[in-house]
């Protein structure tokens, strides 16, 4: 395996070798080749089928059976880990919450959305109308997965790792969450590794949509924005209390 995210992949027993990518070389022309596979793989018959889910286009690119649609991370990880990441103690049971994420390589580089790489964020206003509901009406701590240069909301709790291993640290937070709150990010991903399926997976769909990379036993809300992700609190509060 040949990947930007070589940590993902340690302790899996079907990986003979892994190769660290640290960027993703592309040339756009590559892309007339729709029977060769690129990375993950965004240049190939995924940009053409809006609603074609990533992982068929890998299957039929190597003409194997359709996989399951349920990531698997073989690790052995201690919640006392995790907690050396948060910038403050828990105090009550919590909710786990990410509204931004990294820019995706193909829009900031060469799509219609290049310009336009923060599509998917949750707008801020919105997100700090969110925390407080959740903490006002359930009695929750709330912990934002984040970066340091991301938006914060005021409420919450940050995780924040120093290191990439750092990352699949917060899934035994995931684990013991009353649920799960974010966009198109690596929580969904991360919480679809776990038993845990009350999780929300907001979505912006002039960016992305779940069809091509959700899991259908998560919750998924779509809005269509050219600006960013604005699907009201309300909405997601409701969805919240029918978990």
């Amino acid at each position: 395996v040949m990947t930007p995210w070589p940590f993902v992949f340690y302790n899996n027993k079907n990986i003979d070798h892994i190769e660290p990518l640290r960027d993703f070389p592309f040339n756009e022309q590559l892309t007339i080749y729709d029977d060769i596979i690129y990375h993950e793989p965004y240049f190939s018959d995924f940009l053409k089928y809006k609603d074609k889910h990533v992982l068929e286009s890998w299957a039929q690119a190597y003409g194997i059976k359709n996989v399951i649609n349920k990531p698997y991370l073989n690790h052995n990880l201690d919640i006392g880990q995790a907690h050396k990441y948060l910038s403050s103690e828990l105090l009550n049971d919590y909710c786990i919450v990410q509204f931004s994420g990294a820019p995706n390589y193909y829009d900031a580089n060469f799509g219609d959305n290049k310009n336009n790489i923060d599509k998917r964020d949750y707008r801020p206003d919105l997100a700090e109308k969110l925390v407080h509901k959740i903490k006002n009406n359930l009695k929750l701590d709330v912990i934002c997965l984040r970066r340091d240069d991301q938006y914060k909301p005021s409420a919450a709790i940050t995780y924040t790792s120093k290191d990439e291993e750092g990352v699949l640290d917060i899934i035994p937070l995931i684990d013991g969450a009353k649920f799960i709150v974010c966009i198109d990010s690596a929580l969904m991903h991360l919480a679809a590794t776990t038993n845990n399926n009350k999780v929300i997976v907001l979505w912006n769909e002039t960016q992305q949509n779940h069809r091509r990379i959700g899991y259908n036993f998560q919750t998924n809300i779509s809005c269509s924005n050219d600006i960013c992700n604005d699907i009201s609190p309300d909405i997601i509060f409701e969805k919240i209390e029918n978990l």
